[in-house]
């Protein structure tokens, strides 16, 4: 992308600005021209000049030297705040009466045009303002601080205004307030001010960002922007950053706005436009946009049968294409089922559009596209795949022709063919005819034409239909139809949660055949680079939100070339979105099995073994840096990356060869999630695990793990207890049980390893009591009974039955052994 900025007029970017608005992609961030003048409790609210000036007026005291004076006058607005708010200079009560005359209990009228702003329904307003006239002029009316923890579901119950510099509200009430004014404040609100920095961050390089009512020449407005701790020119490709300003700019002006990576300068006649165009365009957003051609339009449909077992599994292995461009025909195998999303096309070719239809990289695109040349029978049918070409002659050619359809690979056509398909959409319609475009998720380049045509007003969105075709197949109705083929040609089945790159390796493992993808292996250099594959192993996902958070910008961009099309970069959809994170952008695992297989690879070699305790290390730590002191929001950021049974299903292994590894990774992680009760329960469940491992080849050492297990358990039920008693959730009751099952479940294993004796049959007794009369308990019964394990309560309870008239226990031990047999085995 031109680092030049875009200097537009209004009408040149209202296209965009309805499209940003239908996107939810939008997110403005007010300066302080967006409330100056405004009637404040005692005065007016100032503009920066302003504020500047009444700040030289109170350090011009006889206290200073004429020299300093001189040097306080053309102090920048940095070094002046520094002198200002020192107390021996300006006494705080001064300063406290000023903000609190000028900032304080603001209104904004609403026959003011600005007001007009908070009619649109913004996912939340960034404002560089301290002053009250948002909240109180508006339903924005959360305020979230700078230097404070918050919870990002505010969000969402909540309509939410962002002080980057702090609050009036809290500057009147506290003697410490949380503002963010001198070189200090700046300072110490890097560290304190991680999470609402991420969240900017975030926002800064993927959203699509309006500054109003900033000004690069107002300092006040330039201390926030040079102070955020991030390069202002990193963004995403496909995002804008646009200032209104009134009149042209002059160049040095264009240089400041460069520097803070602006892409688009829109200029106004008055500040009233700038207010009436983005009511204009919310409210519009909100309604409802040859002969040599014949080898491509008569193509041979071809069925593969049944009773060819070999092609069929060729074309699966393989994932060959279906177009046979030597014979000109379309071979069909023998699995081939409609996919849902084809019916949805085939309804719309009355509407006569340009339909672009978006998948990963194995998600049937290229069957779907042969499924709709089969299908659509009414009209003529052109099929370019995307190892075909087509000429700019052709091209125009197919245009001309009147009630036909088109079904294009991207690879099939340059950028300017694209654009020129674009360019003539209202043609395709008034010729009723149909364009199908399949698109790859993360091809940015075709994403970036179709919004830059959109803001050329060359097409408006009505001109284009848009699908997204899953790489996984509908449960209800498409998984039951493509099962049923399967085995007939001796493929293995469908499983729900495979898609359909998983299924290609599955099958391929399952009959011993190499495919394609079959020999793609992970290279780890760093423990980030393996911290980026754990975390995408265990999410299957990652939002650009993520990547910040886990500062992992750099590894995924190495990824995303390496790992293609395991691993991909798409833009998420609107319902994917909400206020609590706006992500636009999200990587996608297009194979959890083969990344799940090839870390399991990976650690079967020991010394390994430091490198992904390394990048565990790296990933708690990250997720207690955003965290901050939220303890809540900590354990739940850190659950599924410490769950036990999720560890064991990374690091897939056919041998369970992996329990050594996971021991190691709790060990690791023991300082820094020792206080967590998650943490403890699973760590207590990996030794148990670990113990059944070790039982046969060092009864000693099982016995050993036991114990330690046990003393885990204990602690992490005496914590879930204590917080219990504090808080009366009652979600903790769940934690609780589950707890005191894994406890009576070592229990057992200790019972086993000590031969049955006398005390740890009693306590065994009591824990399983305990444990089986929770009413959350009853799944992990019933699981361990079908497991039947050696450890488990079933077959202590089996034990007792086989024993007993040997039992030496207390008659109290018997009546609580007694209730739970007839409860349990006798049913």
């Amino acid at each position: 992308m031109s680092s030049d900025i875009k200097i537009l007029k209004p009408e040149d970017i209202k296209q965009n600005l309805i499209s940003f608005f239908k996107n939810n992609s939008l997110v403005p961030i007010v300066g302080s021209g967006f409330t100056c003048g405004l009637n404040a409790f005692n005065g007016i609210v100032p503009n920066g000049y302003e504020y500047k000036q009444h700040m030289i007026n109170e350090l011009m005291t006889e206290d200073f030297s004429e020299q300093e004076k001189e040097e306080i006058t053309v102090a920048n607005f940095s070094t002046l705040c520094d002198f200002y708010e020192d107390d021996e200079n300006v006494p705080p009560e001064v300063r406290r009466n000023y903000l609190k005359s000028n900032f304080y209990k603001v209104t904004m009228p609403q026959e003011d045009i600005r007001s007009s702003f908070f009619n649109i329904k913004w996912p939340y307003i960034y404002t560089l303002n301290i002053d009250d006239a948002i909240e109180n002029s508006s339903s924005f009316k959360k305020v979230i601080l700078p230097n404070q923890e918050f919870n990002d579901e505010i969000f969402l119950d909540e309509k939410c205004v962002i002080k980057l510099h702090g609050d009036i509200g809290d500057i009147v009430t506290y003697k410490k307030s949380g503002k963010i004014f001198t070189s200090k404040e700046y300072a110490l609100s890097l560290d304190k001010n991680a999470p609402l920095l991420n969240k900017l961050r975030n926002d800064y390089k993927t959203q699509n960002i309006l500054f109003i009512g900033c000004s690069l020449d107002d300092e006040i407005d330039l201390k926030t922007l040079s102070a955020w701790p991030f390069d202002h020119k990193e963004k995403d490709t496909l995002s804008c950053r646009i200032a209104f300003i009134k009149g042209y700019p002059s160049k040095l002006q264009k240089s400041k706005y460069k520097i803070y990576g602006i892409t688009d300068i829109v200029c106004f006649d008055s500040y009233d436009m700038m207010y009436s165009l983005l009511t204009e365009t919310w409210s519009e957003a909100q309604k409802i946009q040859t002969s040599e051609l014949d080898l491509y339009n008569h193509i041979k449909i071809e069925n593969i049968p049944g009773s060819n077992i070999q092609e069929n599994q060729n074309y699966f292995l393989w994932n060959k294409v279906l177009y046979n461009l030597k014979n000109g025909a379309i071979k069909f195998p023998y699995y081939f089922i409609k996919r849902n999303i084809s019916k949805v096309i085939v309804n719309n070719i009355s509407k006569n559009k340009v339909h672009l239809v978006y998948g990963s990289r194995i998600s049937g695109k290229s069957y779907l596209l042969a499924d709709l040349y089969k299908t659509i029978r009414d009209r003529e049918v052109f099929y370019f795949d995307g190892r075909s070409r087509i000429t700019q002659k052709a091209l125009e050619k197919l245009l001309q022709k009147t009630n036909v359809v088109l079904l294009i690979d991207v690879g099939t056509l340059d950028r300017n063919q694209f654009e020129y398909i674009l360019q003539n959409a209202r043609c395709i319609n008034e010729n009723e005819n149909n364009i199908i475009v399949n698109v790859n998720n993360n091809d940015s380049d075709t994403f970036g034409i179709v919004k830059w045509k959109l803001k050329q007003h060359i097409i408006v969105s009505s001109d284009i239909i848009t699908y997204n075709l899953d790489n996984k197949f509908q449960k209800e109705d498409e998984l039951q139809e493509i099962n049923k083929l399967l085995p007939i040609i001796n493929l293995p089945q469908y499983n729900e949660k495979r898609n359909m790159l998983d299924q290609l390796i599955y099958g391929e493992q399952i009959i011993q055949k190499k495919g394609k993808y079959s020999n793609k292996k992970i290279k780890i250099e760093t423990a980030k680079e393996l911290a980026l594959l754990i975390l995408l192993a265990i999410k299957e996902k990652l939002y650009s939100s993520d990547i910040i958070n886990y500062s992992l910008d750099f590894e995924m961009a190495m990824a995303l070339k390496y790992y293609d099309p395991f691993i991909e970069r798409i833009e998420a959809n609107n319902y994917e979105k909400d206020a609590s994170d706006l992500s636009r952008i999200k990587y996608i695992l297009n194979s959890p099995y083969w990344l799940k297989r090839e870390l399991g690879n990976y650690a079967r070699n020991e010394e390994n073994h430091y490198q992904i305790g390394e990048a565990y290390k790296y990933i708690i730590k990250q997720v207690i840096e955003f965290s901050g002191h939220d303890e809540y929001k900590r354990r739940r950021a850190c659950r599924n990356l410490i769950l036990f049974d999720i560890m064991n299903e990374i690091f897939l292994d056919k041998y369970h060869g992996n329990l050594k590894l996971i021991v190691y990774v709790y060990t690791v992680l023991q300082e820094l999630l020792a206080n967590d009760f998650h943490f403890l329960h699973q760590k207590a469940k990996c030794y148990l695990n670990y113990s059944y491992f070790l039982n046969e080849k060092n009864p000693e050492k099982s016995l050993d793990y036991l114990q330690k297990a046990l003393e885990l358990s204990i602690i992490s039920k005496t914590m879930i207890e204590n917080m219990y008693e504090s808080t009366s959730n009652e979600r903790l009751q769940i934690t609780l049980a589950h707890t005191e099952y894994t406890q009576a479940t070592i229990m057992c294993g200790i019972c086993v390893s000590n031969n049955y004796n006398t005390i740890d049959v009693e306590n065994t007794i009591n824990a399983i009591e305990l444990a089986l009369l929770s009413p959350y308990n009853g799944e992990d019964y019933q699981r361990d009974y079908t497991k039947q394990t050696s450890y488990s309560i079933h077959n202590f309870l089996n034990y007792c039955i086989v024993h007993y008239d040997t039992l030496s226990i207390s008659q109290e031990s018997f009546q609580r052994l007694n209730g739970l047999i007839n409860r349990f085995l006798k049913r």
